[in-house]
């Protein structure tokens, strides 16, 4: 099942919105069964549309969980082709490094590769992460939402306001 169109949607909520407001403004005393009977009349079906809307966001979130699974399995793979390659690159020179009559000056040439071996740049390694001037570090702020909500519970915090509670919608399935 496909989702409505927006157009669809809007031509519906249009329709059931003018119709409210017009039992509102005749003040008249409906209940649930009679809105839906006016509402078929004007061929406007609320459930279907809800439920079709309703199935395409169970189908929207298998996708995501999908999409969620296949994203880690490719990127497991990606590892293990990172792995590989630095295997191969780690044997290629222990090769050229082994046998440094066979490869002169650390060279290979074939048709498809050319392959030097240089020396590397100087990196530096961290031993004591205490002994660090402050400079040397790179600090991310960012609000610790938990902890703001925990202290709002005792009072205001400057620079936070609460917003208004939004709705949500709880879907439960049959």
């Amino acid at each position: 099942m496909t989702a409505p169109s927006p157009r669809s949607i809007e031509i519906a909520m249009g329709l059931a919105q003018a119709m409210v407001a017009g039992l509102e403004k005749e003040q008249v005393d409906t209940d649930e069964d009679e809105l839906r009977v006016l509402l078929r009349e004007a061929n406007v079906n609320i459930e279907d549309l809800v439920v079709r809307l309703l199935r395409t966001a169970v189908e929207a979130e298998l996708d995501a969980e999908t999409a969620a699974n296949r994203i880690s399995a490719l990127a497991a793979r990606r590892e293990r082709h990172v792995r590989r390659t630095k295997a191969c690159r780690d044997t290629v020179l222990a090769i050229v490094e082994a046998l440094p009559q066979v490869f002169p000056g650390g060279r290979i040439r074939t048709p498809e590769f050319t392959v030097t071996v240089a020396d590397g740049r100087a990196r530096p390694i961290v031993t004591d992460e205490q002994a660090l001037p402050e400079d040397c570090w790179r600090i991310t702020r960012m609000p610790d939402m938990h902890r703001i909500r925990e202290r709002l519970k005792g009072g205001d915090i400057p620079g936070v306001t609460v917003s208004n509670a939004a709705p949500v919608l709880t879907v439960r399935s049959r």
